[in-house]
Parts: structure tokens; sequence; C-alpha cells
């Protein structure tokens, strides 16, 4: 008999639903917060670090965003692969971090506006190796029953790092220096880097111990069998796993797609242009129509991102009843309360206080929305990734999350010139009707899916 020691306490913790979760959360925050931090001082920094003239200062932050969001739909595509054919989902998950700390180094030390360019470029693609290998080494390593909990807190680490980025960030700098800011930054990716070192992955722990149990078997078995001939030819059928399902699947371009994952997809796609659309107009617009101050401006949007503190619950009840009503609820509420922003545009002291209350409603509904369908992702990932292993084939959901990822991108692109086009040329009243229209398409095309749920569990769990 062979002696198999337990697993200590420290090691049991490495791989534990909850460590994994928060790692990964840590990591998404690090990554908004780092991304947020710079924006408030990007001109005053090209301008007096860079000494680039007044007159090209707008067109070189522009740039340093657009190269950010380039950089980052480009890493999507390599960090995808590089999940899926890495021995570990944890190598690019700590790739990632590498090239964050060498993109933050050189924003802050570099003294031309080419190395800003460069690390604006690392940081996007380093933004891209958080967001895909993070979240797949996530939903290989945790639980299936944990999976909601886990990415109602990926929502918060994300909208935490959106909303305390530029507050700090801006801060730090008017009042400590550009250096002060690297130092904050610095202590933030330390702990992240401590904290992903001490990740443990649990698939491949799991398939040593399984290689160890078939080897011990080899060495207890019988090298001359006893009985019928022909009776150790016979193959005993694997039964499967019930908590796991076919994967219902359309063809598109002749490639079979998953119809859940297709579906989260274009959901997450809306979500993300609503999202990123009010991010960039919201401010704007109540500065211009109701004259507010520029404190007063970012309290609108906290109004409309912090509802992502409820996430955990949301993730509790999406795991629980499934994710195809609350979002069909949710996107009629966004639609009828966008409609209401299109009409609240009085200045007057009423209207006003309806404004925020709306604001605040849709918030929740796009705070609570990016959850369900983070959730609904990471479950047909699974389920598909669990399918893949009983047929006897290498697995990873690298290429599932690449695909999520770019869903975000495709948002952060088409939002915001979705705002520029109509707040700009057409009026607020269009622009807000077009997102309305948006999401009450959206819960239509949304309740024709999901109608079953299940929530995968690895075997053994």
């Amino acid at each position: 008999m062979v002696y198999q020691p337990k697993s200590s306490a420290f090691a049991r913790m490495r791989t534990s639903n909850a460590f994994i979760a928060f790692v990964v959360c840590t990591a998404i925050f690090s990554d908004s917060f780092v991304y947020d931090l710079i924006i408030p001082f990007i001109p005053h920094m090209l301008e007096h670090r860079l000494h680039l003239p007044a007159d090209q200062v707008q067109i070189w932050t522009s740039t340093l965003l657009g190269v950010f969001g380039a950089a980052f739909a480009i890493g999507n595509l390599i960090a995808g692969y590089l999940t899926d054919h890495s021995p570990s989902t944890k190598f690019p998950f700590l790739l990632g971090m590498v090239t964050m700390i060498a993109s933050s180094l050189m924003f802050f030390l570099g003294e031309h506006i080419a190395v800003a360019v460069a690390a604006r470029a690392l940081q996007g693609l380093s933004a891209s190796f958080v967001w895909v290998s993070g979240l797949a080494f996530m939903t290989s390593n945790v639980s299936g029953s944990f999976i909601g909990k886990a990415m109602g807190y990926v929502s918060v680490g994300m909208a935490a790092g959106e909303l305390l980025g530029p507050l700090v960030g801006g801060a730090m700098y008017e009042h400590a220096g550009h250096y002060a800011v690297l130092a904050l930054v610095c202590a933030i990716l330390g702990v992240d880097v401590a904290l992903r070192l001490l990740l443990a992955d649990k698939e491949s722990n799991d398939s040593r111990g399984s290689t160890g149990a078939a080897l011990e078997d080899d060495e207890e078995r019988p090298l001359l069998d006893e009985g019928p001939v022909g009776e150790a030819d016979v193959q005993t059928p694997v039964a499967e796993d019930a908590g796991v399902t076919s994967s219902k699947t359309i063809d598109i371009f002749g490639l079979r797609l998953d119809r859940e994952l297709c579906a989260s997809f274009y959901a997450v796609c809306v979500i993300g242009t609503i999202r990123y659309s009010f991010e960039s107009s919201l401010s704007i617009f109540v500065l211009q129509r109701f004259s507010w101050s520029t404190s007063a401006s970012g309290g609108i949007v906290f109004a409309f991102l912090g509802p992502a503190a409820f996430g955990p619950l949301v993730g509790h009840f999406t795991t629980k009843y499934g994710p195809r009503w609350f979002t069909v609820v949710l996107f009629g509420v966004s639609a009828i309360g966008l409609v209401g922003l299109g009409l609240f545009t009085q200045p007057s002291t009423v209207v006003k206080v309806f404004f925020v209350i709306t604001v605040a409603v849709v918030g929740i509904c796009m705070s609570s929305l990016t959850t369900i369908q983070s959730i609904a992702f990471s479950v047909a990932a699974k389920r598909r990734e669990m399918e893949m292993k009983r047929a006897g084939k290498s697995s990873s959901t690298g290429a599932d999350f690449g695909g999520f990822s770019m869903a975000w991108t495709t948002g952060m692109f088409i939002g915001p010139l979705a705002a520029e086009l109509f707040v700009d040329h057409v009026n607020w009243l269009a622009y807000c009707l077009f997102l309305a229209g948006l999401c009450a398409i959206s819960g239509v095309i949304m309740s024709f899916t999901w109608k079953e749920w299940e929530i995968p569990e690895d075997e053994g769990s």
C-alpha cells in the first residue's frame, strides 16, 4: 500500500474556492485601478513632463487611450491562445502580471512620447491577460456552485477600480506628485504579485494525483488476468455525468458554436455598449445641461457604477434560478429608465432628483446584467470544458473568455462612438431612445435563451 500524505491546511487554502476568487478579483481591481488612475493627469503629464506643445496634448491623449484599446483587442486573441495551449492556466495569468509591471514602470519613468505609447500598448496587452487567463483560471479551478458568487465579486473589483482610480490618481498627482502615484502603483502591484504566486492550479494537482493513482493500480494489477478469454476486451460504458447536458450548438460560417455562449456574447456587447457610452457622456451632459460642478458630475458616474456592490447577491440568485428571466426583466426596466432619462432634462430641482434616481436604477440594472451574463458565460464555458474532458480531449476555457473579453472590447469602442454620434449630432432624447430600443430588443432575444439551467460540477466534487 502506497502512503499518500494529506495536504496541509496551507495547500488547501491555496486551492480553495474563496482564495482563488479573491486573487482573481484583486487582479481585476488592480487592472481597473491602474488603468483609470492615470487618466486624470495624462494631459498635465504630456505637457509638463514630456514637454509636448499644448496644441498636441489632446491628440496624444486620445492616442494613448486608443492604443490601449487596440492592444487590449489584439491581446484577447493572444491570451486566449496561450491559455488554451499552456501546461497550466496559471502561467499566462502570471505573464500578464509581469507585463503590467513593465508597462507601469515604462509609463511613469519614461520621458518620451514614444515610451508612453509603448507603455500603454503593453498595459492593454496585460489587461487582456488578466481578464482572459484570470477568468479562465477561476472558472476551471472553482466548483460550479461557486461561480455565481465569484463572478459577483469580480464585478465588485472592476467597479471599485473604475471608481477609486480617477479619484485617488487625480488627488495624489495634484498634492503629492508624479512619483507618489508611481509608489502607490508599485505597492498595489506588489500585493497582486504575491497573491498570484501563492495560487496553486487545482486542475494540474488533480491530474498529477490521477496519474499517481493510475500507476499504483498498474503496479497492483496481476500480469495475467484470470477469467474467460476475451473478457478483458469488453469495454464497460462510462456513465454520463448527470450534471452536464450536451451543448446545443448553432452553425455560423461553418463553425459549430454553443448557442448559450453566443447569446451571452451578444448580451455582453450590448451591456458594454451602454456602460461605456454612459461613462463617456453622462458627466458631460449634467455639466452642460444642469451646470453641475466637476465633483457632482463625478458623483453621477458613481450612482451609475456604484450598484456593482450588489454583485455577490446577484450572483447567488443567478446561480440558484438561472439567468433567463432576470436578464429579460432587467433589460426591460433599463429600457423604461433610459426613456425617462431622455425626458428628464429640465433644470428644475424635482427633475434633477428624478434624473439621479433613474440613473441609479439603470446602473443597478447594468451592474446586475454584467454579473448575470458573466455567470452565464462562465457556466457555458465550464460545461463545454467538461464535455471535452469526458471525450478525452485536452480543454481549457481560454478561447471562450477571449471571446468574452472581446465582447467587452466591442462595447468599449461602440459605446463612446454612439454617444458622440447621437449626443453631438442629434440630441440627448434620440440618444436615450436608441439605447432604450437596444435594451428592449435584447430583452426579447434573451427570452429565447437559457431555457435549461444546470450548474456543472467537476467529477468527484
